[in-house]
């Protein structure tokens, strides 16, 4: 997709089993799109929280004390790329669903996009799928998309 414009990445080295990038889409809305990369489970959760935080996004509470609140902040609409996930355990999966909550806190946006067998297995059997607006492909995730003025506009 030609449109977005990446923003922030997680330096990868041989190493690393796991990378998270941010980028932009340039459509009305801006909203924000994270690919998730490798593995998304206990052991990147804390430096996925960190790349949160680092890139400024309202959803660095993430498993804190404030997470708890009900405070609305203006958070982005999101679109949360999976396509390059290759394994999610229980921790990662409650990272989306944490998301996702935060998100419908604000009225923000929140879609996933997954065509891997083994993520989808996942949110079927967890029963993910049903909170979740999971899509097989990016393109697919943005022509639902409505921009929150439009959707305030209806309100």
């Amino acid at each position: 997709m030609d449109d977005l414009e990446e923003i922030a990445s997680t330096r990868r080295d041989e190493c690393s089993l796991f990378s998270f990038s941010l980028s932009r889409v340039r459509i009305p809305g801006e909203p924000l799109v994270l690919y998730i990369r490798g593995n998304f489970d206990v052991y990147s959760a804390i430096e996925f929280r960190t790349f949160l935080m680092e890139h400024g996004l309202p959803y660095d509470s993430l498993g804190t004390a404030q997470d708890c609140s009900h405070q609305k902040v203006n958070r982005p609409d999101l679109f949360v790329d999976l396509d390059g996930c290759e394994h999610m355990d229980s921790v990662g999966l409650g990272k989306l669903i944490a998301l996702k909550r935060l998100a419908d806190r604000d009225r923000a946006q929140y879609k996933v996009i997954s065509n891997s067998p083994v993520i989808n297995r996942v949110f079927n059997i967890t029963g993910a799928n049903r909170i979740f607006e999971v899509y097989d492909s990016l393109d697919k995730a943005i022509e639902s998309y409505t921009p929150r003025a439009q959707r305030i506009e209806v309100q």
